[in-house]
């Protein structure tokens, strides 16, 4: 999973929407990111609020695990790089030799250039498969981005029972607006008076006067959604630098091909001076031009092309496959009630059992 993924799924739970179930099953999922996802997981699955050991351990599942991808990228990037170096100087090497070479000795440096035709063909391939990331990255940025704002809509959804303990008896007098009430029955089989849901539940009743309450959970949410912003502009920052060196590496394949089909005209024409074994020469020469062919069209394969040009945009009207659904619109009061729950039901308690609030999931 790339870092953008990673903070794809922290924007998901900082604006307080679902997570899709396709970032919770990905078996590619390093080791760090499968850590923080468990944690998010746990939280959003539970309805426990955020607070600040979650935020920490978020923000540091994801330094971590960017990190590792920084570490893997640059491992893949200097790979790339000695390759096209070896082959550049193998290509010195053998118009070195090409100058003082014998038509006897042209069906060596054939086979020399049919390896060398094969290792550009390798390059370019590798660059290919490398830079198909750098559009993965691309739409991870505009779907995290799409997910941030899809937050703000349901920034009132996910927060548990224990983060609206100071709440839900402010809002007690507007839920009725958007909550059916909850209707005690008594023994005799009469309605009692109506009960919000904030007038049992998170009343803050309990709470010692004048007890410091930590962040709440707006304070959380902004923490942690100026932090995933600050972390995917790093992120785009890193792939456009990579797509810059991608675009110089691709400028120096293009030119070895030049230079490779240069040798095998001049290696051909030497070779065929000497009339022995022409079967296996002109094998020989094909197995060049074919490697050769098939490195170029790698280079100028429009999905390269695209991806060392910048992530195209989002089509209109498509979001995000991890975007959950808008929330409805509540109180702030009612979040820990709405975040797992459709629609109440009334329950009829006997004699002075408080009611209680049941739900279809």
């Amino acid at each position: 999973m790339s870092v953008l993924s990673m903070l794809q799924t922290v924007s998901a739970f900082a604006g307080l929407s679902g997570r899709s179930g396709q970032d919770r099953n990905d078996r590619n999922a390093g080791l760090f990111a499968q850590q923080a996802n468990a944690t998010l997981d746990k939280l959003a699955g539970s309805g426990i609020a955020l607070d600040k050991d979650a935020v920490k351990e978020i923000k540091d599942s994801v330094e971590i695990s960017q990190s590792l991808q920084r570490m893997t990228e640059s491992m893949k990037d200097g790979a790339r790089s000695n390759r096209v170096s070896e082959i550049k100087q193998k290509i010195a090497e053998l118009k070195q030799r090409l100058q003082f070479a014998t038509p006897q000795q042209a069906k060596a440096l054939l086979r020399e250039l049919k390896q060398l035709a094969q290792d550009f063909k390798g390059a370019a391939s590798q660059l290919g498969s490398d830079a198909s990331g750098l559009s993965a990255s691309g739409t991870g940025v505009a779907g995290a981005q799409a997910m941030a704002g899809a937050g703000e809509t349901g920034a009132t959804v996910a927060a548990g029972a224990e983060g609206q303990a100071g709440e839900g008896g402010a809002n007690a007098d507007t839920e009725s607006e958007t909550v059916t009430p909850f209707v005690m029955v008594s023994s005799h089989g009469g309605a009692g008076s109506e009960a919000g849901p904030g007038d049992n539940i998170g009343s803050g009743e309990g709470a010692a006067p004048g007890e410091e309450t930590g962040p709440n959970q707006e304070e959380l949410k902004s923490g942690l959604q100026a932090y995933i912003g600050e972390q995917e502009a790093e992120e785009q920052a890193v792939t456009r630098s990579r797509a810059e060196s991608m675009k110089r590496e691709r400028d120096t394949l293009k030119e070895i091909g030049e230079e490779l089909k240069q040798l095998a005209e001049k290696i051909e024409a030497l070779s065929r001076r000497d009339r022995s074994d022409e079967a296996g020469k002109q094998s020989d020469a094909r197995a060049i031009d074919r490697a050769i062919d098939e490195g170029d069209r790698a280079l100028d394969n429009p999905g390269l092309v695209q991806a060392l040009s910048g992530p195209s945009p989002e089509p209109a009207g498509v979001s995000s496959p991890s975007v959950a659904a808008p929330a409805p619109s509540m109180a702030p009061g009612q979040a820990s009630l709405a975040y797992t729950a459709s629609a109440p039901v009334q329950v009829a308690v006997p004699g002075s059992v408080q009611p209680v609030a049941a739900f279809v999931v």
